[in-house]
């Protein structure tokens, strides 16, 4: 048998030889250079190791029992360490574990200890192939930790169909001297610091019974004292040590917590805390998850900040980058979004023009946070933790013209530190003017019970489908992958567009990631059978191997806004949505299934869902403002030109994002949808199609044609000419829905003087106003002046001032708004007329005529007039 190989019944893996058979737990290794001879049995496993030394103690374990993986259950493996010393603690791990399974993309796999107080992940999900043979040194997760108890190797199949099984496993625990505790292992026998002196020490060995706050198993503590010569701020900082820090400080021992932090320049720890002269103030420093290892301790005072209290927030201007700290601030609450992030600065930012701002800050030296209020003491609008990598925080929200906003920059966990702050803005534009008026912009002769009218300011209107959408091939098929689009232009849109999946099918991973599913189309179509043949897709089926969790599409239209199809909104049920921003095609073989969790949103709110024939569409509200994304921009301008060239991005049947390009406008007569030869299949439902010309979004994918044919052995995608089946694929105008997302308001303004004071219309939806709810007349003869304010989210405009003069009493026929003898002479000609009609002015009866009637009303008129009454 050749030396460093094993045969195994089941495998032939490389291997390696550990203590059990050739040596006990705590014996040396053999040499490097002395020859092992091992007699091979059918059902053992044999492990060979060769290596240099290491200068700390150590022990070591190893399990060649197989234990199968059950699918969605854990199984365990087990180690018993005894041989240590009995106070000997953790420095170090080593470990390699050998797993034979069919598919390891499925498998899970966890080190811990007997008492499951720390857990360490060895693999989730990873690439690979035939099995699983992996050796992880230098783990320091346990550091701290009695090395003398059960270890555990655990193992967990996520998903059916496949089988393996643990084949064997061995670890190997580092300790250092012999264990015992530090001389300030315990708060009464805490060390004494002063002032800006720096005290190096180390945790080594130490023993500990409570955690922190804001720490996970830093039972194993030190502790020092420290008491202030004068009240102030004083920093706190562990800076430079040597391992993962938690530090902690109380009001005496066993007593009250007045801070914690556990990471702020990177994994080390730092505080600021206002403290009082002459008390004593004790100081626990620890490790996160039991790490040890050397420390420096620094207590200084520190300058308090110019901008620490809301109500002296600093000034920003957009697109002006920010240096800025929070060392040396202070607060009293905590962001939505965070925890513990109580020592905070503010900044007052007012835009000069409507539009969504991003609001970002950087910073390489603590975990920042970043919160937006409506006022001090107000209204959170917006909050961010982490945003990307690194000390990342950022939001986007729309931001209303002249109105001043207060963003809180903060550290998650008392974290603080230096950082740089930047708002930009994307302009939108307020609304065009109300045109149009009636009565006609100085009219006169109105009538007395007129109604005020205008034009509303050009925008769409138009309509979708309640039939998921069914698709086809037209022509060659013009589909590409994510990482095949090259036009800069195209990937933003791509980016912000968005795949729908049932919320079930994200598995949490537990370190800030999801995995979406790995079934492929060919096996979902094989489970699926749309067309009832019991045929599987055919080999050559584009993207068959591909994995395909998504069941519709979804584009963003705003920072906390997406639209999709009516059908794809689950019938109105916003806790079946979920949407992944970024699952795509990485090159040819590789999806990325595995996403952040800062891509996935979940439905917050269903602004409206429309589901007819003619009407097919969903605005859903998420449950926060996509990061990192830009809203794509809807086209307004009415009827797409025909022949017009046009793609669309999606996810037909939820596979990773695909560009069908090299389209056109094929039909374009109706007012609520057009026809397009885009190559899509269902799972399009709700892609964006985009004008290739403007690229604007001209509307959703609702409806199109069969999606596949089959044959005799195999079903494959159906192909039609670009002529048409004799039909296109069927996008719903953008105008069908942009009134209900983006409304336009009016305020109407009446008066009889100019400029109109009045408001008689408020917040109107309407293109019309009575300017006599109540029932009365206006005032005849009399001149009025109105205006109409055009107002949507990105602003209000102020129309012209129109006006227009009521119509005259009766019997004044030179309308000149008096009744005298120019009338009297004037109605006395038609009277004597042979006609004895009177077409000039209103007749004192208005029935027209001329007659005896009308001249005694014209008397009666006339004096009243002469006398003034």
């Amino acid at each position: 048998m050749n030396s460093g190989f094993i045969l195994s019944p089941r495998a032939l893996l490389p291997a390696v030889l550990i203590c059990g058979v050739l040596c006990s737990a705590g014996s040396a290794l053999p040499a490097k250079s002395r020859d092992v001879n091992i007699t091979h049995n059918p059902d053992q496993m044999y492990v060979l190791v060769s290596g240099g030394e290491k200068s700390a103690a150590s022990v070591q374990g190893q399990n060649g029992t197989d234990v199968d993986i059950p699918e969605g259950a854990w199984a365990t493996s087990e180690i018993l360490i005894n041989s240590a010393p009995s106070d000997a603690v953790v420095s170090g791990v080593d470990v390699h574990y050998e797993i034979v399974h069919s598919y390891v993309l499925d498998l899970t796999v966890d080190l811990s200890d007997g008492d499951l107080n720390v857990e360490y992940n060895l693999w989730d999900g990873n690439f690979g192939s035939g099995g699983i043979s992996e050796t992880e040194t230098g783990i320091a997760a346990f550091n701290g930790r009695p090395v003398n108890q059960y270890w555990f190797l655990w193992a967990i199949d996520n998903y059916a169909g496949d089988y393996g099984y643990i084949d064997s496993w061995w670890i190997k625990i580092y300790y250092s001297g012999s264990g015992a505790a530090p001389e300030h292992d315990d708060c009464a026998g805490a060390i004494a610091v002063t002032e800006s002196a720096a005290y190096s020490g180390s945790t080594a060995g130490a023993t500990g019974t409570q955690t922190s706050s804001c720490g996970d198993n830093d039972t194993n503590d030190v502790w020092h004292v420290f008491t202030p010569a004068a009240a102030g701020l004083y920093s706190l900082s562990l800076c430079g040590s040597s391992f993962d820090t938690t530090l902690a400080v109380y009001d005496e021992c066993g007593g009250a917590e007045l801070a914690c932090n556990d990471d702020s320049c990177e994994y080390q720890s730092m505080l600021t805390l206002q403290l009082n002269a002459g008390e004593d103030y004790y100081i626990r420093i620890a490790g996160y998850g039991g790490e040890t290892g050397s420390y420096t301790l620094v207590v200084e005072p520190v300058s308090a900040v110019l901008n620490d209290d809301c109500a002296n927030a600093a000034v920003i201007a957009e697109d002006s980058p920010t240096a800025g700290s929070t060392i040396g601030a202070t607060g009293s609450f905590e962001s939505s979004c965070a925890s513990h992030d109580f020592y905070d600065v503010w900044y007052s930012y007012t835009p000069s023009q409507s539009g969504t701002a991003a609001i970002e800050i950087q910073s390489g030296s603590f975990d920042t946070t970043l919160s937006v209020w409506d006022g001090c003491g107000g209204a959170e609008l917006a909050c961010n933790d982490d945003h990307g990598e690194g000390g990342l925080s950022a939001v986007e929200l729309f931001v209303q013209g002249g109105t001043e906003y207060l963003i809180r920059v903060a550290g998650y966990g008392y974290a603080v530190g230096d950082f740089t702050l930047l708002v930009s803005r994307q302009v939108c534009e307020p609304p065009a003017p109300a045109q149009q008026p009636g009565p006609a912009d100085g009219q006169t002769a109105a009538a007395a019970e007129t109604e005020l009218s205008w034009s509303a300011p050009q925008s769409a209107a138009a309509q979708g489908s309640e039939e998921p959408i069914k698709g086809v091939i037209y022509g060659s098929d013009d589909r590409l992958d994510y990482y095949q689009i090259s036009d800069p232009d195209i990937i933003p849109l791509a980016d912000s567009t968005a795949v729908i999946v049932s919320p079930g099918n994200l598995a949490d991973n537990g370190d800030g990631t999801f995995t979406l599913p790995a079934t492929t189309l060919g096996q979902w179509y094989e489970a699926l059978d749309p067309l009832g043949s019991g045929n599987p897709l055919c080999p050559d089926e584009p993207y068959i191997n591909q994995p395909a969790p998504g069941k519709c599409s979804a584009f963003l239209v705003e920072p906390d806004i997406v639209v999709t199809a009516g059908h794809c909104a689950a019938g109105g049920s916003c806790s079946a949505l979920a949407f992944v921003f970024g699952f795509v095609m990485l090159d040819a073989d590789a999806a990325r299934i595995t996403v952040d969790m800062d891509d996935v949103y979940y439905c917050s709110e269903i602004i409206e869902t429309v589901e007819t024939y003619n009407d097919d569409w969903a605005i859903v509200r998420l449950d926060r403002p996509v990061s990192g994304r830009e809203p794509l921009t809807l086209s307004r301008s009415g009827i797409i030109p025909d022949a017009q060239p046009v793609f669309a991005i999606g996810s037909p049947y939820g596979l990773p994002l695909k560009l069908s390009s090299s389209a056109n406008v094929m039909e374009n007569s109706m007012p609520e949808y057009f026809q397009a030869n885009l190559d899509v299949l269902a799972g399009n439902s709700g892609s964006p199609v985009f004008n290739a010309v403007t690229l604007e979004v001209e509307g959703i994918l609702v409806r199109g044609n069969e999606d596949f044919s089959a044959s005799s052995s195999c079903d494959s995608s159906y192909v039609c000419p670009d002529s048409g089946c004799p039909e296109w694929e069927e996008v719903t105008r953008t105008s069908r829905f942009l009134d209900t997302l983006y409304p336009v308001l009016y305020d109407v303004y009446f008066d009889s003087v100019s400029p109109p004071e009045q408001l008689i219309c408020e917040n109107t939806n309407e293109t019309s106003c009575d300017p006599t709810p109540d029932g009365s007349i206006l005032e005849l003869c009399q001149t009025y002046y109105w205006q109409v304010v055009t107002k949507t989210k990105c602003g209000e405009t102020a129309g012209d001032i129109w006006s227009f003069r009521v119509e005259s009493v009766p019997g004044d026929f030179d309308d000149d708004c008096s009744v005298d003898s120019t009338d009297f002479s004037l109605m006395a000609d038609s009277w004597l007329s042979a006609a004895g009609v009177y077409d000039i002015a209103p007749l004192p009866d208005g029935d027209g005529v001329v007659d005896l009637l009308d001249l005694a009303l014209f008397a009666r008129d006339w004096l009243a007039e002469l006398a003034g009454i």
